[in-house]
């Protein structure tokens, strides 16, 4: 194997690939697809503007989904990574978003 050898995608040290899918499910043979079917498999769900049915998938997740009868197509793949620090508020800063909000339609906080 050469230096220019193409990575196939994000990987631990035990070379698994590391990644969810973003993908559009239909019905397939399951016949319809409704909110409750999808919600059985307990699926972390993304708003879709055209009203589909869309999700972040694991590999395992989308062979159940398919095992199922579902057509699953796979729009994305999207690394998996550490959560940015900047992005997760404190106890402090989440009480100060409510106390503002609750200002905004006229109630005050606990007090």
């Amino acid at each position: 194997m050469d230096d220019h050898s193409e990575q196939v995608g994000p990987s631990d040290s035990g070379g698994q690939v590391q990644v969810r899918f973003e993908a559009t499910i239909y019905p397939g043979d399951a016949g319809e697809v409704s909110a409750a079917r999808v919600a059985a498999f307990d699926l972390d769900r993304v708003p879709d503007p055209g009203g589909q049915v869309r999700a972040l998938l694991s590999l395992g997740d989308v062979y159940r989904l398919l095992e199922a009868g579902f057509e699953v197509r796979l729009q994305r793949a999207l690394p998996l990574r550490p959560l940015n620090p900047e992005l997760i508020a404190d106890d402090r800063a989440v009480q100060a978003w409510f106390e503002e909000r609750a200002r905004s339609v006229g109630r005050t906080g606990p007090g």
